[in-house]
Order: C-alpha cells, then sequence, then structure tokens
C-alpha cells in the first residue's frame, strides 16, 4: 500500500527539520501514539493502537532514521508487531523530502507499508483509507504544534512542563501501519 503524497505547511524546512529531529514532538502528533523510548542514536521503540475496519490492534514498533540529508530528507524504517487485538505484524519504509514551497514547507512522502496476518487480509482499500485518515490527523496536529508559542502561552506552559507531565511519544511522520 502507497502513502499519501504529501503536506504543506507554512513554516520554512529549517524549522520542519528541527521538529522532525525531536521524536516526541512528532509522536505527539500522530493518532493513537501511546509512548516512545529511545533506543539509541536514530533508534526508538513505539507503541500505537489503531483500528482498521472492525479490528484494533496495539502494535509495539521499532523505528530508525535510516537516512537523513539536513534539512531536506528523511528515511524512516518501521517494523512492529501487535501486542493487542488482531494478530499481525507490519513494515514501512516512508521517505520525506522537504522542499521550499514559498515562505513555507512542501513534504513529499514516499512509501510503503506492508501489513501481514489478520490486517494483512482486510484489503488495502480498508488500510489505505485508514492511512489517509492518519495521514491527514498528523498533518493538522503538526501545523500546530509546530507554529511558536504566544509569548503568554509559553510563561503559562513552562510550570506545567517542570512539573514532571509525561512528555509525548514516538517518531515516524510516516504513518505506521494504519492499523
Amino acid at each position: 500500500m502507497k502513502l499519501p503524497p504529501q503536506l504543506v505547511l507554512a513554516e520554512p524546512p529549517a524549522a520542519v527539520w528541527a521538529f522532525f529531529e525531536d521524536p516526541r514532538r512528532v509522536a505527539a502528533c500522530i493518532p493513537g501514539m501511546e509512548e516512545i523510548e529511545t533506543l539509541g542514536p536514530d533508534q526508538y521503540r513505539a507503541r500505537i493502537s489503531q483500528k482498521v475496519g472492525p479490528i484494533s490492534a496495539t502494535f509495539s514498533a521499532k523505528v530508525t532514521l535510516a537516512e537523513k540529508v539536513a534539512p531536506e530528507l528523511m528515511r524512516l524504517v518501521s517494523t512492529g508487531q501487535a501486542l493487542r487485538g488482531a494478530a499481525g505484524s507490519f513494515r514501512s519504509e516512508a521517505t520525506l523530502r522537504l522542499l521550499p514551497d514559498g515562505g513555507g514547507t512542501r513534504i513529499l512522502v514516499a512509501g510503503e507499508v506492508a501489513l501481514a496476518g489478520m490486517l494483512g487480509s482486510i484489503g488495502q482499500g480498508v488500510v489505505a483509507r485508514q492511512a489517509n485518515a492518519v495521514t491527514e490527523a498528523f498533518a493538522r496536529n503538526l501545523a500546530p504544534a509546530l507554529a511558536p508559542p504566544a509569548a503568554g502561552a509559553a510563561v503559562a506552559a513552562a510550570p506545567a512542563a517542570g512539573a514532571g507531565a509525561p512528555a509525548p511519544s514516538p517518531p515516524a511522520p510516516a504513518p505506521v501501519p494504519s492499523g
């Protein structure tokens, strides 16, 4: 199954790149993301729950940033297994190209997701619709996450961050199995 082709953001490529280099901030934008753990340089373990058609599953995924050319290209490879819900596994690969677009950034996405087990039997149409829905939700969440906070909001948020609130979860702008 192919991934959706592009996103357009108001921020310049350097700002988008800096954001993508922070897996916890990226993870906070991914629907269903539950946690992220750093395994090593450019390697992470993520837990994500998704529903595809009538099937729900929680996955443990290993995400590797396999290639990066700042500030224009990132290639992510993810593999994972279902922990709960539908039995199955997945593998995904996504390449993100950040291109200047006026004063903003156009992100071209090329990649694929392969599902095995019960999730693989659902049908590409259903899986593709879920992948598109997750990608669209990610894009909607990404724009406000990239926007600089208002002066008052930054001050108001500072005590909450120091209060030990848990940080958001894992990486992968590439839709981890939308399933």
